[in-house]
């Protein structure tokens, strides 16, 4: 019995800790960047964008709709005109776990921000790579990956709590011998 509680406990516990941020119409997402550091000469037209990994158990799948909005400035108050109203729409006509943007020259300050809405359906983004050319070099990180989302981590009270809950059982279960 106690094997179990234990068991169950450790899967409660392990299960908490999701690294992927869920997009949804009610939760957009919004990533603010500066400081991207170079990473190599390319000779690429001056450009800014970002290439999106998306969890393998929710992908965008057939008939997801996300809108895209790039601003200049990490305050999301300076939006880069992407040819609509409002932003750049992904239109999902198959299954994808990932997608990319360029904007010719977005994010030439090495500083910007980038909002993720999900119109219709909701996605879980594992990782965001910004990036950004100037005179032909390139700049770029992760700005979101699974490494570097914050885990849900159990609080003290929880933990106090549980605890209690399996002395007391391993007290009834004494008496009841």
């Amino acid at each position: 019995m106690l094997k179990t509680v234990l068991l169950i406990a450790a899967l409660f516990f392990a299960g908490t800790a999701s690294a992927s941020i869920l997009v949804t119409p009610s939760q957009p997402l919004d990533i603010h960047f500066s400081g991207l550091p170079f990473i190599e000469y390319l000779g690429y037209q001056d450009q800014g964008g970002f290439i999106v990994t998306l969890s393998d158990t929710n992908p965008l799948d057939s008939g997801d709709v996300i809108r895209v909005e790039l601003f200049e400035d990490g305050a999301l108050t300076r939006p880069i005109w992407l040819g609509g109203e409002g932003g750049y729409y992904f239109d999902f006509y198959e299954p994808t776990d990932s997608f990319a943007m360029s904007v010719i020259n977005a994010f030439q300050d090495n500083q910007g921000g980038i909002r993720f809405t999900a119109l219709f359906g909701s996605v879980s983004i594992d990782s965001v790579f910004a990036r950004m050319f100037v005179d032909g070099n390139q700049y770029g990180e992760n700005i979101i990956s699974t490494s570097s989302i914050p885990v849900s981590i159990p609080e003290p009270e929880t933990l106090v709590l549980f605890m209690t809950g399996l002395f007391v059982m391993k007290v009834r279960r004494g008496q009841s011998r």
